[in-house]
Order: C-alpha cells, then structure tokens, then sequence
C-alpha cells in the first residue's frame, strides 16, 4: 500500500512540473519570434525596377526610321526590334514620263525586300543587321548625342555609321557616315534633317575608282 502511495505522489510530481515545461516548449516552437514577420516582409519586397524613358511610348517619334531615314527614337537598353522592308528599284528619274507611267511608277520594276534587326547595347547605343533579296548584307550603329528637352535642349542629335557589302557582305562594300538633327514641333510633329556621307555610292565598277562618293541630304517630317 505504501508503495503504491509512492507511485502516486511520484506521478503527480511529474505532471505538476512537466506538463508546463512541455507547454512552454510548444508554444516556443509554434510562435514565431518577434522580428519573423518584418524579415519575412522584408526578404519578399522586390526592389522597384528603375524607370527608363526609353520605354515610354512617344506619339512624335513612333519608329526608328522615317522611310529610309534614321531618327532619333532611342532603342530601350537591352530590347530589341524586327521590321520588314520594302524599297522599289526603278529610279524616278529613269526614262521620260510615259516610260515611267507605263511601268506604273516603279512598280512593275521589282523591289527590294529586306529583313532588319535591331538590338539596344545601352541607352542610347543601338546596332543593327539588314540583309535584302539581291544578297547584300548591312552592319549599322547609331549612338543618341543630345535628346530634346523644352527649354534646355532645342533639338535631338544623333550619330549613326553603317557599311553594306553586296554578295553577302564579300564583294563590294560601301560605308556611310551621318548625323541625324531632330525637332519636335509642339505637338504637331517632328522635322528631321539628315545629313550623309556614302564612299563607294555606285557599286558599279566592281574594282574601286576616284570620285566615287556621295553626299546625300535627307529631309523628313512626321505629322500626327
């Protein structure tokens, strides 16, 4: 009986000083700490990405070329884009007029289409591939001087070079040199004049000969 008596008291002693003890631990390990909450809200908040202006979609200047001219819209850094062009190959000044309107200006003769990529290296620095379907092959880069900004900067500057090279860049080869000047009108539209040196503008001797370069004037308006 008296053992009995002692296992009793014996198991009341545990349950009275174990039982809180396992509480404790329990609650310890289904509790976070005090600082769990804001290191987790802390691990997932992502830092804000900076704002780049290249992005932002810009009404005056909606394309990198006006026709066969480059402008100054500015390639996002690391973006890229993929154009489809279209050039027909008969000069306007070729034949008197009858001749001309009888191949329907031009179109008749043929064009030539060209597939055109072109990549973002870093803000404002842009390069680029075309290949046409007579087999020749251009390299191009245009790098952003001077953007607009109203009362500050009265009008956009850009550098651009390019070299082209028929048979699939192995034969004749013709390199560019320019610069791009660009104003935005309010908000009617933008001017552009281009200025460009072409050496070896007529592929035509094969071989290479004196006086054989070109310096074009390009000017263009884009209207909204």
């Amino acid at each position: 009986m008296m053992t009995i008596r002692r296992s009793v008291v014996a198991l009341i002693t545990v349950l009275a000083f174990g039982v809180p003890a396992w509480a404790q631990d329990g609650a310890g390990a289904g509790t976070p700490a005090a600082g769990a909450p804001a290191a987790a809200a802390a691990g997932q908040r992502q830092v804000a990405p900076e704002d780049d202006p290249d992005l932002d979609i810009d009404p005056l200047q909606s394309d990198f070329t006006l026709i066969g001219l480059p402008t100054t819209l500015r390639m996002p850094r690391m973006k890229s884009a993929f154009r489809v062009t279209h050039r027909f190959t008969r000069s306007l000044g070729q034949g008197d007029f009858g001749s001309l309107a009888s191949d329907f200006f031009g179109i008749d003769s043929g064009a030539a289409i060209g597939l055109e990529y072109r990549f973002g290296l870093m803000r404002g620095a842009d390069v680029g591939i075309r290949r046409t379907n007579d087999r020749t092959i251009e390299f191009e880069a245009e790098y952003n001087l001077l953007t607009q900004v109203r009362n500050a900067k009265p009008i956009g500057l850009s550098a651009f070079a390019s070299i082209d090279g028929t048979n699939n860049f192995r034969d004749s080869y013709s390199p560019a040199l320019g610069v791009v000047l660009s104003r935005t009108l309010g908000r009617a539209g933008t001017v552009y004049v281009d200025p460009i040196w072409v050496n070896n503008s007529n592929p035509l001797p094969s071989v290479l000969a004196d006086n054989n370069d070109s310096f074009l004037l390009g000017l263009g308006t884009r209207l909204r």
